[in-house]
């Protein structure tokens, strides 16, 4: 019964599903020496999609591993 709980497709799908639900938002730029403020470049966010992306690249990762 495990085993077919294990296949690649549901492993796959848990792992997606577990990158999503504990992501978090960051902010890519740290704050500067001396409380300096820059007003003309706003803080590039990194969301969810970079989890998203991950998935996406160890999907692709395991595809060709698995053709070696």
């Amino acid at each position: 019964m495990l085993r077919k709980l294990m296949t690649p497709k549901n492993l796959l799908i848990v792992a997606f599903m577990v990158l999503i639900l504990c992501s978090n938002d960051m902010y890519a730029q740290l704050g500067l020496p001396n409380d300096g403020e820059v007003l003309d470049e706003p803080e590039a966010p990194i969301d969810g999609f970079i989890s998203i992306a991950l998935a996406i690249g160890a999907y692709f990762g395991v595809k060709k591993l698995r053709k070696s």
